[in-house]
């Protein structure tokens, strides 16, 4: 067998020895296609040397392409005490190729890593596989770009935020949270292994900067209101206090609605010193 379009593994299940092919799988992860040889197995280039791995007599090697990842598989492989696995996310692979050649086809990944991984079938019509690793490798290509784009603004929100640049922050953020809902769509359209783990990270690190955005301008607008009350600017030091509640209150719904600490929004507010708004006669 070369190729099944209904991802059935059950066929290839005789050229592996110790697992069969459907316990390589996620519970929730979904068979798209499959292709297998049988004695040629797998190669393997990093740095310019190339490792094959090839199978035991009686068994073969599989190429199995699911909505995550590609997975390849060699049977009692001779480098490996028993079935030799690889799984490569889509999330890594930098390019991905599937060519027919005289009598074979011919899969072709390179990794983010600078890894290449060759496999090669007998099967020559595979038009529709490379239809689908167009599509899985360049979606997760976008999803890649825009996490690459949110890790960026978010060195640049804690560069704005060391120097109380809530202008630059604010347009950073903005551009921050469009790359991470690209991400999230990408990730919710064609789940990939390590990327939701990616995405969850790199959410997290955006909204603690975003909290501490709210922590730092409450505790400025608190050092203004001290500042006002020893000069007797009483409405203006009510007003800072005030507005620094806010603050602090924003800095506590970012974090309740993202799940992370607030700790500095608690002991930022109340304030050490109580301020009570002055009367209207007040000097």
């Amino acid at each position: 067998m070369g190729l099944s379009l209904q991802g059935n593994a059950s066929d290839v299940d005789d050229l592996l020895d110790q697992r069969q092919l459907d316990a390589y799988l996620g519970s929730d992860e979904r068979l798209c296609h499959v292709l297998t040889n049988r004695r040629v197995g797998v190669e393997r280039t990093e740095d310019g040397d190339t490792t094959k791995v090839t199978s035991g007599e009686d068994c073969g090697a599989v190429a199995a392409l699911t909505d995550r990842r590609a997975l390849l598989l060699v049977g009692d492989a001779d480098r490996t005490d028993g079935d030799y696995a690889a799984s490569l996310p889509y999330a890594d692979i930098e390019t991905a190729d599937a060519v027919a050649e005289l009598l074979t086809a011919r899969l072709r990944f390179e990794t983010g890593a600078g890894v290449t991984w060759e496999f090669t079938a007998r099967e020559a019509d595979i038009d529709e596989v490379a239809e689908f690793l167009r599509e899985a490798c360049g979606v997760w290509s976008e999803v890649r770009t825009a996490l690459d784009a949110l890790s960026e603004h978010c060195d640049a929100l804690a560069d704005a935020l060391d120097s109380a640049d809530w202008t630059a922050f604010d347009r950073y953020r903005a551009d921050a949270e469009t790359a991470l809902e690209t991400a999230r769509q990408g990730a919710d359209a064609a789940p990939v292994d390590g990327v939701e783990d990616r995405i969850d990270r790199l959410e997290t690190e955006l909204f603690r900067l975003v909290r501490d955005r709210h922590v730092a301008r409450g505790e400025d607008l608190l050092a203004e209101a001290r500042r006002s009350l020893d000069d007797r600017q009483y409405e203006a030091s009510y007003d800072r206090i005030r507005t620094a509640r806010e603050r602090f209150r924003d800095a506590t719904d970012v974090a309740t609605t993202h799940d992370i600490d607030d700790e500095g929004a608690q002991a930022g507010w109340p304030p050490p010193t109580t301020w009570r708004r002055p009367s209207p006669g007040a000097r």
